[in-house]
């Protein structure tokens, strides 16, 4: 789980305000379903490409990355400061200043699974985030927040 931040606790906004775990309990839980495996290929996409341990991992962070795009767009009325998250998320500005280029997606062989679904973990703070922009209308589904962030992160938005 020390990988989840590992992309964005270097940057310097992120040192300068503390030097501690950044990612904070993972309490909560739940799982996407994908009989299509569509999701499957993205999830291992973006694991590989930031080399982390799971899939559980991978999708907490395309949570991340997704809800502080949203926030640093202004396409949510959620700020940082209303939720404190200090630097739970990406710092301001670390998702447009990435710049992803495009991936090409895992082949389905790559896929060493028949479940439908992929469980995942992640802090209840950026459950809460993602529960306001799905109530804002921002998002359908909590699965279209996740897909969105991997998409983002695999260049494909």
């Amino acid at each position: 789980m020390e990988k989840i931040a590992e992309p964005w606790d270097e940057a310097q906004e992120v040192t300068d305000y503390t030097d501690t775990d950044l990612q904070y309990s993972r309490s909560y839980s739940t799982r996407v379903r994908d009989p299509e495996f569509e999701i499957h290929r993205l999830t291992e996409t973006v694991r590989q490409l930031f080399e982390l341990d799971n899939w559980s991992d991978t999708l907490d962070t395309a949570l991340r990355v997704e809800i502080a795009d949203a926030i640093d767009n202004q396409r949510t009325w959620i700020t940082r400061d209303q939720f404190d998250v200090a630097y739970m998320i990406p710092p301001r500005g670390w998702v447009e200043q990435e710049n992803f280029t495009e991936q090409e997606l895992v082949d389905e062989s790559d896929i060493d699974t028949d479940d439908p679904y992929i469980g995942y973990s992640a802090p209840e703070t950026t459950r809460t985030m993602m529960d306001k922009t799905i109530d804002e209308g921002l998002y359908e589904t909590k699965t279209e927040v996740i897909v969105s962030g991997l998409r983002r992160i695999l260049g494909h938005q």
